[in-house]
């Protein structure tokens, strides 16, 4: 019996040790990776914006720019064109596009909101997106909740600008957001 007794505290001592060195072990651990991040403009990026060529909008710095300036008041404009149909046909200019090249599937969000409020409910700026059928996908305003759409990998959204200026006062300038 006594020997049973000396073996049980003899375990009892060695799980207590061992538990009290283990819990122990160490208090903080430093470890390094690599990492390897590149930035490119915004046409080469992982969702490209490339301009279409049509005046107002291009390239500047890497950076899609849209700069639509001295616009007549009560007239409206179009940047991009459908041509003589409805749907966006090869040879149809388009203000910009916007590509998924993550390589995996993405949800594409879109809003336009203006820096001063225009002071009123009408659609002045109007962004309507057609995929590479020619189909119109939505469209989103500076007035809407903007654009949310699955954009599969590799799949080009092209974009015309429809701005309608209301009165000589108006300043429609924003920030167009760009998600996925």
């Amino acid at each position: 019996m006594a020997r049973t007794l000396k073996f049980a505290v003899l375990a009892a001592a060695l799980m207590l040790s061992a538990s009290v060195v283990g819990a122990s072990a160490y208090s903080s651990a430093t470890v390094d990776r690599t990492a390897n991040i590149q930035v490119v403009g915004d046409s080469n990026g992982v969702i490209g914006l490339t301009p279409g060529g049509v005046d107002g909008v291009s390239n500047t710095g890497g950076k899609l720019s849209i700069d639509l300036t001295n616009l007549n008041n009560k007239a409206t404009f179009d940047y991009g064109s459908l041509g003589s149909d409805t749907t966006f046909d090869t040879g149809d200019s388009e203000a910009f596009s916007i590509t998924n090249d993550a390589g995996v599937q993405k949800t594409l969000t879109a809003d336009y909101s203006l820096t001063n409020d225009d002071g009123n409910s009408v659609n002045n700026l109007v962004f309507t997106v057609y995929d590479d059928s020619g189909a119109k996908v939505d469209q989103f305003t500076e007035e809407s909740s903007g654009l949310d759409l699955t954009m599969g990998s590799g799949v080009t959204y092209h974009v015309i600008i429809s701005v309608d200026t209301p009165n000589s006062a108006s300043d429609l300038s924003g920030t167009l957001s760009i998600s996925a």
